[in-house]
């Protein structure tokens, strides 16, 4: 957002012109970032675009830090959510096959997307394949292997995962599992009270351990 401000604590003459960028990563929102100057056409030859993408790279970066701090912590609040009836791709894929449905691991992809490995019991890979191809909350599948009753599959969500919202507030998943419609989550974030509340906005007041 671009505005003129006047500001009688500079001591300065005329306005000036002022930018306020948003510092949001995804669900993420760390302030605002403002840019002053004094010479009115400073910003007439830069694109909106170039301050969004600051804004959101600036943010990146704070989430980022984050996760580390969470990483190398000695001290971390562990997140523990008891999940009903949620809108979320795991979720419903546990409540549509009546199964369940594990999170193994989660990686990066290097596009700034996730990766999640998950493993199904009892269903056929077959009908797994099949529901998650009509599913628009499931962007890719993929069969790994099938031992005994689990299927391990690797996919794709888009932005309704629990998985992704958390990793944005810098937490580490420990572990995720849902059967039929119910289910249980832990995640682990280094200690502030900004995530015990920003997660529980979104999914619920957590149990803390």
């Amino acid at each position: 957002m671009f505005t003129d401000v006047e500001d009688d604590r500079l001591q300065t003459v005329g306005k000036k012109r002022c930018v306020v960028v948003p510092l949001a990563y995804h669900d993420a929102e760390y302030g605002v970032l403002g840019v002053v100057t004094t010479n009115p056409n400073a910003f007439d030859l830069i694109e909106r675009d170039v301050f969004v993408e600051l804004g959101q790279t600036i943010a990146d970066a704070i989430s980022a830090v984050e996760s580390k701090q969470t990483l190398i912590s000695n001290s971390v609040t562990e997140l523990e959510f008891r999940l009903t009836g949620i809108d979320e791709p795991l979720a419903n894929m546990a409540a549509q096959l009546d199964c369940t449905v594990t999170l193994e691991h989660v990686v990066d992809d290097g596009d700034e997307e996730q990766v999640q490995y998950v493993t199904v019991t009892e269903p056929d890979p077959e009908v797994v394949i099949e529901y998650a191809a009509e599913a628009d909350f499931i962007d890719t599948i993929e069969h790994v292997y099938t031992h005994e009753e689990q299927a391990l599959f690797q996919l794709s969500v888009d932005e309704r995962s629990v998985v992704k919202t958390l990793a944005q507030y810098g937490a580490s998943i420990e572990s995720f599992s849902v059967t039929g419609t119910t289910g249980r989550l832990v995640a682990q974030v280094a200690s502030s009270e900004r995530y015990s509340e920003a997660s529980s906005t979104r999914f619920g007041r957590p149990t803390m351990g």
